[in-house]
């Protein structure tokens, strides 16, 4: 149209005036400009269309406008590194003088989400694949019950779970605690004899009493306690519940059982003195899953610990080791049933795997060779690419249980995809 030969110029003045428009958008080059100031007055008195026709043919030449219109998208997404909208594709095309219909530019936008070279965040709303953790969702959830995982020295850390202020303001805890120590020591000595007839409960009895006996009720560990109390009682109700005609597992003496009841009850008492405790005892941060769900629940958080302790590369603290240790014997013990176990030490995998979450979210790029980009050396956790490679399945099994985390490692998963077949891609064009 008539408008559009003066369309050169208004893109000129607006940059040459820092006069915004939708998009600031580009002037001539500076040797286009030179090129055009130097013209002969015959040129110039050619007519405008004839002089406007010259200028677009040189702004075409100069920009590539030859392209297709499917690399000028991808080109311009990168460019931005960031959502860009329909409208502005709309805008930038017809800024760069690309004679193309509104209809064939979201035509080829649909081909290349399909090929997955752009990616649609939103209606309306695309960004480019190969641009870091292009469409990244948020990732906002927060460590819940159980211990707190921390990277502040570059490695893995856990921080133990203290009573609080408040909860050490309530009087009857104390005597709960000498009370539960005093009575399950003395079932580990009354059992000690027939230890090789139980050795599942024996050593379910030794560790709650070794734990209990580590520290003060001000320094006690809630999430250590309430796991390997959680044993305990999964013993207890087991014997409580033995029926000796159909079992092979001999009853326990009726002075053991009573006081194995005994503690199991103080147990309760005890872990439900706690904020921390009752929180872990509600649930309410654990999954609701059926009996078949938990028990494939517990291989992926058996073979995400398995990897952890058995990896040397991944860098973790004496503390976080010492847990995973007692996660992995929670799981092999045989003191919880499967599904128990499951429900035991999955407050310690999941703030373990939100964590490991926010550490790579943080970061604005991963390099081929998954180390985290502009991230502090104090911020980032020596091998924790790997253990993410390597882990996929168990990962999104455990993250399932989190929405927002399994979006997001869903997302991470799809992007290191995306990495790979570039990387492949780049291989075989050179």
């Amino acid at each position: 149209s008539e408008n559009d030969q003066w369309q050169d110029w208004i893109n000129w003045y607006r940059h040459v005036s820092q006069i915004k428009g939708p998009r600031r958008v580009a002037g001539f080059s500076p040797e286009l400009e030179l090129k055009i100031a130097t013209q002969s007055n015959d040129w110039w008195e050619r007519g405008s269309a004839a002089v406007n026709a010259d200028i677009a043919k040189w702004v075409e030449e100069e920009r590539g406008a030859k392209r297709s219109i499917a690399d000028f998208v991808v080109e311009l997404l990168t460019k931005q590194a960031r959502p860009v909208k329909l409208q502005e594709i709309f805008d930038a095309v017809r800024v760069h003088n690309l004679r193309v219909k509104e209809k064939s530019i979201q035509d080829a936008l649909s081909r290349l989400v399909s090929a997955k070279q752009i990616a649609r965040v939103d209606k309306g709303l695309y960004q480019a694949i190969s641009s870091d953790f292009a469409g990244k969702p948020d990732l906002r959830v927060e460590q819940g019950s159980g211990p707190k995982f921390d990277n502040s020295s570059g490695k893995l850390d856990a921080n133990p779970v203290r009573p609080s202020n408040e909860d050490l303001l309530d009087n009857s805890l104390q005597p709960i605690f000498d009370r539960l120590k005093k009575q399950i020591g003395k079932f580990a000595v009354n059992l000690k004899n027939q230890a090789d007839r139980y050795p599942v409960l024996a050593d379910a009895a030794n560790e709650y009493l070794e734990e209990l006996k580590r520290n003060d009720l001000d320094a006690v560990d809630v999430y250590q306690v309430w796991m390997l109390g959680a044993a305990l009682v999964s013993q207890a109700r087991a014997f409580a519940a033995l029926d000796p005609s159909k079992q092979v597992t001999e009853p326990l003496e009726p002075q053991l059982q009573g006081l194995l009841g005994e503690c199991a009850r103080l147990h309760g008492a005890f872990v439900m003195g706690f904020a921390e405790g009752r929180r872990l005892a509600e649930r309410s941060q654990i999954p609701l899953l059926t009996r078949e769900e938990l028990k494939e629940l517990y291989k992926h958080e058996a073979a995400i610990v398995r990897w952890l302790l058995l990896s040397d590369q991944f860098a973790m603290s004496g503390r976080a080791r010492a847990l995973l240790e007692q996660l992995q014997n929670a799981l092999a013990s045989g003191a919880h049933g499967a599904d128990e176990a499951a429900l035991a030490v999955f407050p310690a995998i999941r703030n373990l795997l939100i964590l490991i979450g926010r550490v790579t979210h943080s970061a604005k790029g991963i390099a081929e060779d998954f180390s985290l980009l502009s991230v502090p050396i104090h911020l980032a956790i020596v091998g924790v690419g790997q253990f993410i490679i390597e882990n996929q399945g168990p990962i999104l099994a455990v993250a399932n249980c989190v929405p927002e985390l399994r979006l997001y490692f869903e997302w991470l998963y799809g992007h290191l995809d995306n990495l790979d077949r570039q990387r492949r891609k780049q291989n075989e064009q050179s």
